[in-house]
């Protein structure tokens, strides 16, 4: 999102980027000349009745602040975004995209939000999906016609810009959430570690689950949780392998980025961007929901094979070159091009 507005923005277009938190909290950088909004309006609800009163404000701050916008077009990310956008965008005679980055089938809302969305998704002008199977989900709330699949793009430094030695760690870079199933890893490697003495399993990323993470790596050697980090790229430069283990993803960007370095990666078969990769990708697909025996068996077999990760790391990088922004910010552009 904050790539698109810089983009847009170094394209000549005028720009208002709008987030329920205060620009204060942002991550990552917008260009001073993008217009920031923050609505300040990320607080948890109490109760329903709590949910539904902070939903109606949410829907009122929201449409104040497209119509002081005044835009001729309207892109929405996230489910919740998106059900709020469209209600908000009730009246205004403007076309409104959205972009799903998760896939609705595994990650479900409240049987109020999803009722809210089977109303919403289909008053909205358009829907981009990471993955085909996504869009072919999305049908049952928008037409076929307006929908269209772009996969994530991603930012790698130049090959000058980071000089670093390759380790013997096995990385995660992700949230610290349930779906992302780090637990599978960490049991992985409590059956592997002693197969990998000079190998490290690290651990990138923050979230809910970093203190039930943190328990259960009490008693294993060879751990190391780095929190969140600012800038990845030195961690994937510097990794021998990458591992992911999530239950369902849209498209894992982190995986993206760690095969444009040359990580050789492991992960489950937890979206069908798996396959959209191709055959011979530099990844190894290691099942839907393999057991933690499974994946140490994985992680052993590939870490002892510095021939079989050498080749895989030329194929990774080879792969990652399509999902360059230099490749996927047309994608995007043409969809501008067409609604305005």
């Amino acid at each position: 999102m904050a790539q698109l507005a810089n983009r847009w923005h170094d394209q000549g277009h005028h720009v208002t980027l709008i987030t329920w938190s205060l620009p204060e909290s942002d991550i990552y950088p917008v260009y001073s000349g993008v217009r920031r909004v923050g609505l300040e309006m990320l607080q948890e609800s109490r109760s329903l009745f709590h949910g539904i009163w902070a939903n109606l404000k949410r829907v009122r701050a929201l449409r104040k602040a497209i119509t002081r916008a005044e835009p001729e077009w309207v892109l929405s990310f996230a489910d919740q975004m998106n059900i709020v956008g469209a209600e908000a965008m009730r009246g205004i005679n403007v076309p409104m995209w959205i972009a799903e980055h998760s896939h609705p089938k595994y990650q479900r809302l409240s049987p109020m939000w999803e009722h809210w969305r089977s109303r919403s998704y289909p008053r909205v002008t358009g829907c981009v999906a990471l993955t085909s199977g996504i869009a072919g989900y999305m049908q049952r709330w928008v037409a076929a016609d307006r929908l269209r699949v772009i996969p994530p793009a991603i930012s790698p430094p130049s090959a000058g810009q980071i000089h670093s030695a390759r380790t013997k760690t096995l990385l995660t870079v992700g949230r610290l959430s349930k779906e992302k199933n780090q637990l599978l890893l960490l049991d992985a490697w409590a059956r592997c570690s002693q197969d990998l003495p000079d190998w490290t399993l690290r651990i990138v990323g923050d979230g809910p689950e970093r203190d039930n993470l943190k328990h259960r790596a009490k008693s294993l050697q060879r751990v190391e949780f780095a929190g969140w980090v600012d800038d990845p790229w030195q961690e994937y430069q510097t990794a021998g392998l990458f591992v992911l283990t999530s239950q369902y993803e849209g498209f894992p960007v982190a995986m993206l980025e760690a095969m444009s370095q040359g990580v050789p990666c492991i992960t489950t078969d937890c979206t069908d961007a798996v396959r959209e990769l191709g055959v011979d990708c530099g990844v190894s697909v290691i099942g839907e929901s393999p057991t933690a025996s499974q994946l140490a068996e994985a992680m052993v077999e590939l870490a002892k094979s510095e021939t079989r990760r050498e080749a895989m790391a030329v194929a990774a990088r080879e792969t990652a070159l399509a999902y360059d922004w230099s490749q996927i910010g047309p994608l995007w552009d043409s969809v501008l091009a067409e609604s305005t």
